[in-house]
């Protein structure tokens, strides 16, 4: 069968052995890590998650603490994408591409999560869709007070491998297992018997009928055997425009790249100037550089004149009110004054989004 992964957000449940993480999250998320226009997060409060595939994710988080922190950046990017739609000229609804990738979210275990944990989760699927970043939760059991009816049936597609009984009325609603719905009665695996370990009833989208579905079976050797190959065509990562937006800061050199080139095609005065000073910042793989010392002569080196430590200053300011210059030593000398990268790209991120003044976008990292 085949399952359409744009605006693809789930649920997933099924019990010890159903096949719920080596088969359905494990099939869906070899297809989403090779894919351009996707990036994919891996949390799982209490287990290993997906460990198979290694960089591909974006992130990692392993326990109840750690996901709520990912949660809370997921939430802030949903904020972040709601302003940007009009700057990007997206229409209603977010359209993924490599330059502005989906957000999909693996929760495995999700009943494990704190009740802050679950709290975020709801309002992500609630908001998130429109915008591009998407819920993918699996679990032994959809009990109703770890999500409840309402919002079982908010989320695009239900997957119920072998479960209970109760689970039929939760994820697939009152009166599905009279309708034949009764993935109740599939068996999960039993030590070396399969059973019918990776099968599922599937609800959502154009699936409808109460019939069982036989997800791909992948080996951890398959998995991890494609992984430095897609690492080396490049993992993928948020795009610098919600990172931004979201007052975090970037962390990757595809980030700070994007960033870059994106301000080459801009017909602004400033944005030769901003543009020379993040690649000034790659080329030494620094988060502080001198302003006399270094930022000034690359200013001059590509062909921007005329430029001081005050006049570089005033036209970042312009662009992004209350970024400073700072002091610290460098291997250029002693208490230097110059400028951090997260500061300047404050300045790249308001050049590019004029509509919003950053006063105070944080600095927690992405």
């Amino acid at each position: 069968f085949e399952l359409s992964l744009d605006g693809f957000c789930a649920l997933i449940i099924g019990a010890m052995g159903a096949g719920k993480t080596l088969g359905a999250l494990r099939t869906i998320n070899e297809a989403l890590t090779a894919c351009r226009d996707a990036v994919v997060w891996d949390l799982d409060p209490i287990k290993g998650g997906l460990s198979e595939f290694g960089d591909l994710m974006a992130r990692r988080a392993r326990t109840p603490e750690e996901c709520e922190e990912a949660l809370e950046e997921a939430l802030s990017y949903v904020t972040a994408r709601g302003q940007l739609l009009p700057t990007l000229k997206m229409g209603d609804r977010w359209h993924a591409t490599e330059k502005h990738p989906n957000l999909y979210i693996n929760i495995d275990e999700f009943i494990q999560l704190g009740p802050r944990g679950k709290e975020l989760a709801i309002k992500i699927l609630r908001t998130g869709r429109q915008y591009g970043i998407y819920l993918l939760m699996a679990g032994q059991e959809a009990t109703a007070d770890a999500l409840g009816d309402a919002i079982a049936m908010i989320v695009a597609y239900r997957i119920l491998m072998a479960c209970r009984f109760e689970d039929i009325k939760i994820a697939f609603g009152p009166g599905a297992g009279a309708q034949g719905w009764r993935a109740d009665r599939m068996k999960p695996a039993v030590g070396p018997v399969a059973n019918d370990a990776g099968q599922a009833m599937i609800m959502g989208g154009l699936f409808n009928r109460a019939i069982r579905y036989q997800f791909n079976s992948y080996t951890r050797d398959q998995i991890t055997g494609a992984v430095p190959d897609r690492i080396k065509a490049g993992a993928n990562r948020m795009d610098s425009d919600t990172v931004l937006k979201a007052g975090a800061t970037l962390t990757t050199a595809g980030q700070r790249g994007n960033l870059a080139e994106r301000l080459d095609a801009v017909a602004h005065t400033d944005a030769p100037l901003i543009a020379a000073l993040l690649r000034a910042f790659h080329a030494k793989s620094r988060e502080f550089l001198p302003t006399s010392e270094v930022l000034l002569p690359a200013l001059a080196d590509a062909g921007v004149d005329g430029v001081d430590a005050t006049a570089l200053a005033n036209r970042l300011r312009k662009h992004a009110p209350g970024v400073k210059a700072d002091r610290t030593d460098c291997p250029e000398g002693k208490y230097l004054r110059g400028w951090k990268r997260s500061e300047v790209e404050r300045a790249a991120a308001g050049l590019l989004d004029p509509a919003q003044t950053r006063q105070d976008p944080g600095m927690q990292a992405a």
